[in-house]
């Protein structure tokens, strides 16, 4: 996916998904890794995760539609 955002001279976008990425996994991990100690880290880390596939496929296809 980061290939994409260089050819298209998009690289600032890569700095949004990236910082939203770490917000989220941050925020969830505040609330969950008190109480579900490892586990709450990795589902945080799959959430930031998805999070941010849904933030890029975002940005790619709101481009192209235009």
């Amino acid at each position: 996916m980061r290939d994409y955002f260089f050819i298209e001279n998009r690289t600032p976008e890569l700095l949004i998904i990236t910082l939203a990425k770490l917000g989220g996994f941050m925020l969830i991990v505040f609330f969950t890794a008190p109480h579900l100690k490892l586990t709450g880290i990795a589902l945080s880390n799959l959430i930031a995760s998805v999070v941010s596939l849904v933030i890029t496929v975002h940005l790619i296809f709101r481009k192209k539609l235009v």
